[in-house]
């Protein structure tokens, strides 16, 4: 098995532990390794994907992948949108990550979910909506203001979608 030392622990042993976050019940422990690892334990589930610095902390000596990274993995094994809207809106309110890192790592499910290809923060206004928590307006306009800073940073010169911005 890989030591924590090359794994991030991942989304599913987040969805109760450290981050505490979401309804998502976890019967297995999940691990995000950079290279192709097995375990023999049934209780034990390796994920092969890359992570970047950015995707992943220390919290109380774990490494950890941050809740926006969570919620993309959770997208990617197809978990329930509502569940997953839930978790952002408690790791925004508990600010354990922010808006407009959400908008980045949803930018890879946005075309799933009807969306423009690549439009993460559409898709982000999309899942607050289904809880429906009055801040939505507020994270939004955050993540549109990040969008915006790194979009003139890189030297691009993008605006955000449409979906995104109605009702902001």
């Amino acid at each position: 098995m890989a030591t924590l030392s090359s794994a991030y622990i991942s989304f599913a042993i987040v969805r109760g532990f450290p981050y505490g976050l979401g309804d998502l019940p976890s019967d297995r422990h999940e691990f995000t390794v950079p290279t192709r690892r097995q375990s023999r334990r049934s209780d034990v589930r390796l994920h092969t994907r890359k992570l970047q610095p950015s995707e992943r902390i220390e919290l109380r000596g774990l490494a950890v992948t941050r809740p926006s990274r969570i919620a993309s993995d959770l997208l990617y094994d197809r978990e329930d949108p509502e569940a997953v809207s839930h978790l952002i809106v408690e790791a925004i309110r508990e600010v354990y990550d922010y808006p407009g890192t959400f908008a980045d790592a949803l930018n890879p499910h946005a075309s799933r979910f009807g969306l423009r290809r690549g439009d993460g923060l559409a898709l982000l206004r999309w899942l607050l909506d289904l809880v429906g928590d009055a801040n939505t307006p507020r994270w939004i306009a955050e993540a549109r203001d990040h969008i915006t800073r790194n979009a003139s940073v890189k030297g691009q010169h993008t605006a955000p979608s449409a979906a995104a911005t109605q009702r902001a």
